[in-house]
Parts: C-alpha cells; sequence; structure tokens
C-alpha cells in the first residue's frame, strides 16, 4: 500500500506512551538550524505516520524520535517555528543523531533539476514548496517497521509495531519517554511462534528475523547508489521491491525512487497525472518517466496533498492470529 496516504486516527497533540524508567541522561548536544527552506511538519511526516508509534511522535512544532544509530542508541528532539530548529540528541547516539539532522530535515535534498511540467504537479508543488525528502540513515529501525506493514492495513501494522517495541524495546535515553526499537540481535534470536502474541503471523516473523540477522551489514548501504543499495538489500529474504523502494525514499533519502508492488500508489499516480482510475507498475513508471530524477518526490507531492485514486474493494479485514 501508500503507506503515508492510508488512513490512521489523527493525534492533535504528542501523547506518552507507558514506558519503563530510564536512568536520567545528560543532553550530549544542542544545535540550532536555519530552515527557513524547509517545511518540517511535512518533510518529517513520513517518519511519523504510525498512530501510537512508541519510537516517534510529532505534533504542533515538535517531532521526537528514539532510535538506534551506528553509535548506539539515541534520541533526538527537535522543537521549530517557521525559520529555525532547536535540536536536542541524547544518549551514546547523540553526535551521530546531531550530524544526521541535516539530512533527517531533508537540508540535503537538491531539486535544482526539478521541473513540476505536468498542471497538476506544478499546483501541489506550489502547495508545498518547502518539503522536502528526508534521510533517517537508520537502516534496521526502518526496515523492521517496514516489513510489518507487509500485506496488512495500517492500523493493523501499527498494533503490530507498537506491541513488538514495548515488548521488547528498551527505554529511550533522554526525557522524552520513549522506547527504542528492539536491538537485530534480540529479534534475530526469537523463534517465529515468539512473535504470535504479537499479532504477527509467521511470514512476517521470519522475515523480521531475517533482516534482524542481517542487519549489520545492511547498515553499509547508506554509503551505496540506490541501485547497489536495492540490490543489497533484496538479497535478504523478506526484502522484496516494495521494502526496498521505501528504503530508498525514506532511509535514504533518495528524491527518484520507485515503489513497485504498492497497493495503491500506481492508480494515485495515473489518476493525478493522466485520469486514470486504474493502472499497473508498468504504466506508473510511464507516467512518472518525464520526472526523471525526482520521481520519489512527485509521488510525495501527491501525498501530501492528499490526492487518491478513486476507492476501490472493501477495507481489508483485522484478523488476530491468536484466535486463529
Amino acid at each position: 500500500m501508500d503507506i503515508f496516504s492510508r488512513v490512521c486516527p489523527s493525534r492533535s497533540g504528542i501523547d506518552s506512551n507507558p514506558v519503563r524508567s530510564a536512568s536520567p541522561i545528560k543532553t550530549l548536544m544542542s544545535s540550532k538550524f536555519d530552515i527557513a527552506c524547509v517545511d518540517l511538519r511535512q518533510t518529517l511526516r513520513s517518519f511519523s505516520f504510525l498512530w501510537g508509534d512508541p519510537c516517534c511522535r510529532q505534533a504542533n512544532g515538535i517531532f521526537e524520535r528514539a532510535t538506534l544509530t551506528p553509535s548506539g542508541p539515541g534520541t533526538i528532539r527537535v522543537e521549530w517555528n517557521q525559520s529555525s530548529a532547536n535540536v536536542s540528541t541524547w544518549g551514546a547516539g547523540s553526535e551521530w543523531l546531531t550530524e544526521n539532522a541535516a539530512a533527517l530535515f531533508g537540508m540535503n535534498d537538491d531539486l535544482s533539476t526539478f521541473d513540476p511540467r505536468h498542471k497538476v504537479v506544478r499546483r501541489i508543488y506550489g502547495q508545498n514548496p518547502r518539503m522536502r525528502i528526508g534521510a533517517t540513515n537508520t537502516v534496521w529501525h526502518d526496515l523492521a517497521w517496514l516489513i510489518l506493514q507487509q500485506r496488512v492495513s495500517t492500523k493493523e501494522a501499527a498494533y503490530n509495531w507498537k506491541a513488538l517495541v514495548n515488548a521488547w524495546g528498551e527505554p529511550a535515553p533522554g526525557p522524552c519517554e520513549l522506547i527504542l526499537p528492539p536491538r537485530p540481535e534480540v529479534v534475530g534470536r526469537k523463534n517465529y511462534t515468539d512473535f504470535h502474541p504479537l499479532g504477527i503471523e509467521r511470514k512476517r516473523a521470519i522475515y523480521l528475523m531475517s533482516a534482524a540477522r542481517a542487519a549489520s551489514r545492511l547498515q553499509d548501504i547508506t554509503n551505496l547508489p540506490s541501485a547497489e543499495a536495492s540490490q543489497r538489500l533484496q538479497a535478504v529474504q523478506g526484502i522484496g521491491p516494495w521494502t526496498a523502494g521505501y528504503v530508498l525514499a525514506t532511509t535514504l533519502g533518495d528524491p527518484d525512487a520507485l515503489v513497485p508492488g504498492d497497493y495503491n500508489l500506481p492508480s494515485t499516480v495515473a489518476w493525478v497525472l493522466a485520469g486514470e482510475a486504474r493502472a499497473n507498475d508498468e504504466r506508473m513508471f510511464e507516467l512518472l518517466e518525464p520526472f526523471i530524477g525526482h520521481r520519489w518526490r512527485v509521488c510525495r507531492l501527491m501525498m501530501a496533498a492528499k490526492l487518491q485514486a478513486p476507492r476501490r474493494g472493501h477495507r481489508q479485514r483485522i484478523v488476530d492470529i491468536r484466535n486463529l
């Protein structure tokens, strides 16, 4: 599915999840960024749309995320207004998070070659001219989050992710009361039956364990060209073109990433660009060809504008596997 446009309950403010008590950790870094050219609300929404995410919150000019960095666990808190953002970080990953903040904000995103020639693309770009394509560079965190979104509704994926993090995650450093995603070594040594109480069936459990066991070598994809990174990702069981495409788009911040195999995205692209209510991947790629270099950007602009093809079929029924 198009994971950003699926409907979840709205959140008017930042509500805390119950977390186990963590030892206080002093703020290691605090920095200020000029964001006059960036719409952080739209840019950071790519990383915070699952309702009730114990690792991440966003509301009212505040973004908080707990993650596992190459340097260790860390938490980032961003507070912003129209022109500047204050960044505070905690934990062993504090310095890494501060150094990666510009990438997270999409400040490295280059729009100099973007030509919104299509009239609808030109209009929605005019509505969101400061939205950028950010990059988390946290490969394991993003893979785990995406694998749980395979083949299920957003509501079910949000439930599974929250259950997984609450069960096996650890309290995040700092005062934000977040929980870290489970460490890959914890997930990698589980049996697939251990996932069943969390509502995660055998297939996704096996894929999570497979990705966890490959996590240390997959972090290196952040230094690779997108084509090579995708190939490396898809060599791991359970990571196909859909998951790899979203990793390129959100983890690596590739504005030209393509996401094949999505349920809604091809029809949405065809509806916006050609007035066609239904399309497959081949047609989507054809319609996006004039935007090579910025194909994911065009898709994100559609999502930000909340454009969708007419609905088809019934909503997926959520099945609790514990009742099977």
